[in-house]
């Protein structure tokens, strides 16, 4: 099973928001690493990631695993468990990431294609996307 890596940064005492991650059929694994230096004065929760329940309109349900430590040191993962069939609509998710005097809520979507595959729908210029006219 491939991995969706999403780096949570502090910088300047500032959690930095993360780019979407992106699941697909063959990345079913997210792991979020942090990078939190001394004295940011950033304390994040334990688990610093959390699924909303109910998500806020417009957003699916997580169906996926709950988020634990690892699989190494400042990171976390969890398993979305869910495999779009070929053809249906990107499934979105949203997650927050929190801290003692603050949170920020990212997406992470889920396609029923991986990424350059001749019939994805990332609209990268692949002959088959779905996105094309």
């Amino acid at each position: 099973m491939g991995i969706v890596n999403i780096a949570i940064n502090v910088v300047n005492g500032t959690v930095q928001t993360p780019p979407r991650g992106n699941a697909n059929r063959s990345k079913q694994q997210i792991v979020w690493t942090i990078s939190n230096p001394p004295g940011s004065g950033i304390t994040f929760n334990d688990p610093p990631v959390v699924f909303p329940s109910p998500p806020p309109a417009g957003y699916s349900p997580w169906a996926g695993t709950a988020v634990t430590a690892g699989p190494g040191p400042n990171q976390y993962q969890a398993n979305v468990n869910q495999l779009v069939p070929v053809g249906s609509p990107e499934l979105l998710y949203k997650y927050d990431i929190v801290w003692t005097t603050g949170s920020l809520d990212p997406d992470i979507g889920n396609q029923g294609y991986p990424p350059g595959s001749d019939d994805d729908d990332d609209d990268q210029g692949d002959q088959g996307d779905l996105n094309r006219p």
